[in-house]
């Protein structure tokens, strides 16, 4: 298909238009978009009405145009770049194409606002996954399209029964758990913390499984006043794959009938698992 007959059936669920190269950030969504669903082509040099408008294309628009692409994905987007002549003298228009794909690791192609350091682990809770919904590209939770993995982590966390009603605002002492299932891979650095850190304590352990056992309790000591806001207990580890996780028990507070007035802490339902580091881009 010509070209011109292509871009005359207009922006769709697998085709864009950009007017210039000073779009690429938002044409960098759209690729990664195109990649977490069904593939597409994005045009440098086509207005949304679909006019050729063309771009400048100079010794090292093209290099430059990819370089960018890679810096702002991860793991790098694989894509396919091309040229060709318009209706705009010597202007041309830059077709970029994505096959659908899902890469092994991550699961999902991402979008950095920031050039990834590629020397450096990879911060996942800045990156931000795209989806394309018809002519829409939209942000979506990583974690939600990302396929589970043999090598991800089944972590329980949780409260020793109901903590110690010994505060008069938040508990001043209770403990916890942090359990690997049975089938679960190993995981390593874990660290238990409160968020906000309204106490003293925690925990920490080079890797669980740790001498066969798989449950490990730990205790804070608390201050004696009432957060503002949720306070959640948080576990950081890493996995087999080199990819760091936090999971997050939200804490209930709630008073104790009687005549001095007791507070006690219980595990609250809402639990949040997700991946926080990646590790660093591979060249």
């Amino acid at each position: 298909m010509k070209l011109s007959q292509f871009i005359q059936g207009g922006e769709g669920q697998t085709v864009e238009f950009k007017t210039s190269l000073a779009e690429r950030d938002d044409g960098t969504h759209t690729l990664v978009a195109f990649a977490n669903s069904f593939g597409g082509k994005l045009l440098f040099g086509v207005g949304n009405d679909g006019t050729e408008k063309g771009v400048t294309v100079g010794e090292n628009t093209i290099e430059e145009l990819a370089n960018y692409i890679k810096q702002h994905t991860y793991p790098t987007l694989p894509v396919s770049i091309d040229h060709f002549s318009s209706n705009e003298g010597d202007n041309k228009v830059i077709v970029v194409e994505v096959e659908e794909d899902t890469p092994p690791l991550t699961g999902v192609y991402l979008y950095s606002s920031e050039p990834i350091d590629n020397a450096r682990r990879v911060d996942a809770r800045r990156l931000q996954a795209y989806r394309r919904v018809g002519r829409v590209t939209q942000k979506e939770n990583f974690m939600r399209m990302r396929p589970e993995r043999p090598t991800d982590p089944l972590v329980v966390l949780g409260l020793e029964g109901r903590g110690v009603s010994r505060g008069k605002s938040f508990p001043t002492q209770f403990g916890g758990i942090i359990r690997l299932q049975e089938e679960s891979r190993p995981i390593y650095d874990v660290a238990i913390a409160l968020d906000p850190p309204i106490g003293k304590g925690g925990w920490r352990l080079e890797h669980i499984p740790h001498d066969i056992r798989r449950e490990f309790d730990f205790t804070f000591e608390c201050r004696d006043e009432a957060p503002n806001g949720p306070v959640w207990l948080v576990a950081t580890y890493n996995d087999d794959a080199g990819l760091g996780w936090e999971a997050r028990r939200q804490l209930e507070v709630f008073e104790e009938g009687g005549g001095e007035k007791r507070t006690s802490v219980l595990a609250g339902a809402r639990f949040i698992r997700r991946i926080i580091q990646f590790p660093p881009k591979m060249e």
